[in-house]
């Protein structure tokens, strides 16, 4: 557990909960429990409270509303009620009988909640924490079933007036049938906390916490920024809600809708088509719109490039999205057709002015769609006031929040403008949004409907080094015709004068990826492939010299390619030899690992594209 959430975790208990329960029968500890939670971890991430229609004392939610699903539901007792609340000795009581009801009414209920992970019984001190599948297995049996449909016959909804047939039932299954035997649950107690070691205290930290009770993993340079994606859906005209266990994006409510958002102001075009429905129009105009931000995204990538490579200390000479080139849907229009799209010699004289150093992008990213050529392109979108998101990092001269409307294309250039997209400053202090975290927003965005799940960097970088590895030493034990178990066997049998051999050798090994997504496994196999031929000491530049004699070149923990001479890491500025030197040899090395080795293919043509772009 990190040092700042265990030290969040102290204060919060300092404030809210006495190392010792107080000798008040009246005392309640709910409240306490619910901002020991916040203040730790949940507050503004994961709403903690009461389900209307349920009686469960404390829900945490998948996300900041309470209209999403539990995740995890807490039944809460009085220290006072110990003949109610759980012990070691016996979980047959009372606090456990509401669990199961609670966890039924869930279950069974409209909703059909498949998300619960943890079902928890508290008294802020006694903590006993059971896993949903257990209850399942036990409590979903038919004759628990029908009895619970007899708190209310006609629907599965909680009446207090026959609970207490249901708890006796229930204490009677669970004693005849010795189901406690089969039991099992964390327990752990937080009495004279401030007392216990640092060791101990970090563990029941970390039981707490939504890396344990929701399953989330801890953040690195490539989790998914959740305040950039929320806006990001807020500016094209959705959201993202939770609904039986499953996560949607859909439209808006109609009385949240602006006017200016992107889907919004498309729909408003697509009025006059009276041969489409009101359903193919809100199809149509969400294919064009994901195209256009998926390229606006791209674009904001390949700018940090431009301005990293070029100047440190004048990005905004070197920068072409901004307020000054964009003042129109327009020149959005022409970035993506009359610049990106054509090379710079094919560029008409209007578009050189404001765009003049602009490279070529030789990407389908950049084609216009069959969509586009039929309907419309960005360019007819009106520049209109819209609202702010609620949770904006727009923020006004005085550094506040910004609350007053905006121009939809400012709001769009301001958003974006407010993070790094791999501009290499000491002095940026913006969030980082890498291509990682832009891959699984395309993911998320673009392959929703059809099930899209983006791999966590962790389990790709696991997947590439273990299989590539063993795939290379079985490669060059065929090509030398020896028996080497690892990569660092084969130091005496690389000869000298034959590098690129050996470099060539390893380029005919072919990746697959058939459900590619937009290219995020194939990265990882291109970093872990050149990580490999450093380490072999084939990776060389244009005249057959390894790199790797002045530099150390490897894959980080967070998946990216991580060159570095001593503790400083490698970073192209133009007109500098040397360094010049090192990005042409990675850049002819990843193109023929590009061109001969990876492989992918998927069921979403946007996908498709979105990885050429990514990888080409």
């Amino acid at each position: 557990m990190s040092v700042e959430f265990l030290a969040k975790f102290k204060e919060a208990l300092s404030i809210h909960l006495p190392a010792k329960p107080d000798n008040d029968p009246e005392s309640n500890y709910e409240d306490a429990v619910k901002a020991l939670l916040e203040d730790t971890f949940y507050k503004g991430k994961n709403k903690i409270g009461r389900k209307i229609g349920v009686n469960t004392d404390l829900n945490i939610f998948e996300d900041n509303t309470t209209s999403s699903s539990p995740v995890v539901l807490i039944e809460m007792k009085k220290p006072s009620e110990k003949n109610d609340m759980l012990s070691k000795e016996d979980l047959n009581r009372k606090a456990l009988h509401e669990l199961i009801l609670y966890y039924l009414t869930e279950f069974l209920g409209d909703d059909h909640n498949n998300a619960i992970r943890w079902l928890i019984a508290s008294n802020g001190y006694d903590w006993f924490i059971f896993d949903e599948s257990l209850f399942r297995e036990l409590f979903t049996t038919q004759k628990f079933v029908r009895e619970y449909r007899k708190v209310n016959p006609d629907s599965p909804k909680l009446n207090r007036e026959k609970t207490k047939a249901f708890y006796a039932y229930v204490a009677k299954e669970i004693e005849d049938n010795r189901l406690t035997d089969k039991m099992s649950c964390i327990y752990f107690s937080l009495k004279g906390w401030d007392k216990m070691s640092k060791q101990k205290l970090s563990t029941f930290c970390k039981l707490l916490s939504p890396y344990f009770l929701l399953g989330k993993h801890r953040h690195d340079a490539n989790d998914m920024n959740d305040e950039f994606y929320k806006e990001l859906l807020y500016i094209i005209g959705l959201e993202e809600r939770s609904k039986n266990g499953n996560t949607i994006i859909q439209r808006l409510p109609e009385e949240r809708r602006e006017a200016g958002s992107l889907i919004e102001s498309t729909m408003s075009w697509l009025v006059a088509y009276n041969d489409l429905t009101e359903d193919e129009k809100y199809d149509a105009a969400l294919e064009l719109v994901l195209t256009w931000v998926n390229r606006l995204l791209f674009i904001k990538l390949v700018e940090s490039q431009v301005v990293s490579f070029n100047s440190y200390d004048e990005p905004e000479k070197h920068s072409f999205f901004n307020k000054d080139k964009i003042k129109t849907f327009r020149n959005i229009d022409d970035l993506f057709f009359k610049v990106l799209a054509l090379p710079k010699n094919q560029r008409d004289e209007e578009v050189k002015k404001i765009f003049g150093e602009v490279p070529y992008l030789n990407s389908k990213l950049f084609e216009c769609t069959s969509l586009e050529h039929h309907l419309t392109n960005i360019s007819v979108l009106k520049v209109q006031k819209m609202n702010l998101y609620k949770d904006t990092v727009i923020t006004d001269s005085g550094g506040k929040r910004e609350k007053d409307p905006q121009y939809n294309i400012s709001y769009l250039i301001d958003f974006l403008a407010k993070y790094n997209f791999g501009e290499v400053r000491t002095d940026d202090t913006r969030e980082l949004i890498n291509a990682s975290v832009l891959g699984k927003i395309f993911e998320k965005i673009n392959g929703y409907k059809d099930g899209a799940v983006f791999t966590p960097a962790s389990v790709t970088n696991f997947i590439c080094k273990e299989t590539l590895e063993r795939t290379v030493v079985e490669k060059l034990n065929e090509y030398f015709g020896c028996q080497c178990h690892n990569l660092q066997d084969f130091g005496h049998y690389i000869p000298q004068d034959g590098l690129r051999q050996v470099s060539d050798a390893i380029n005919e090994i072919h990746v697959l990826d058939p459900a590619v997504g937009s290219g995020h496994f194939l990265v990882s196999a291109l970093n872990r492939l050149i990580a490999i031929k450093a380490e072999l000491g084939v990776l060389l530049d244009e005249n057959n010299q390894p790199l790797t004699s002045k530099y150390n070149i490897g894959v980080s923990e967070d998946d990216e390619l991580e060159v570095k001479r001593g503790n400083q890491h490698f970073s192209y500025k133009k007109d500098v030899d040397e360094l010049t030197r090192i990005q042409k040899a990675l850049f002819h090395e990843k193109a023929a690992i590009i061109e001969h080795s990876l492989f992918g293919v998927d069921i979403n043509p946007k996908s498709v594209d979105i990885c050429s772009s990514v990888c080409g």
